[in-house]
């Protein structure tokens, strides 16, 4: 029987809470550094808020190879996010 060393143990837990949270982590990246937030907000005044964060979710999901989480009735896992870029619940993910 092999135990994992507590760094392990603590580093599987932020990545995997890390990768669950990617969309908000990335919204709060883009909310919090000016220059991307000022091209966020051009592209929302082109397209709608809801366009723009559709398409930056799909393609989070593909650059970072995560997919949609489910719980035990089969249903996709929504989380309450901390970016205000983001006005509905998002998806969990995980590897």
């Amino acid at each position: 029987m092999t135990t994992k060393s507590p760094t392990s143990i603590f580093a599987k837990k932020v990545l995997t809470q890390f990768t669950e949270d990617i969309t908000d982590n990335v919204f709060l990246y883009i909310q919090n550094n000016e220059e991307l937030l000022q091209d966020y907000l051009d592209a929302v005044s082109v397209s709608k808020r809801q366009t723009v964060n559709a398409l930056l979710g799909k393609m989070i999901a593909k650059r970072f190879e995560v997919s949609n989480d489910i719980d035990e009735k089969g249903n996709t896992i929504k989380k309450n996010p901390q970016s205000v870029l983001i006005k509905t619940k998002y998806t969990q993910h995980s590897k």
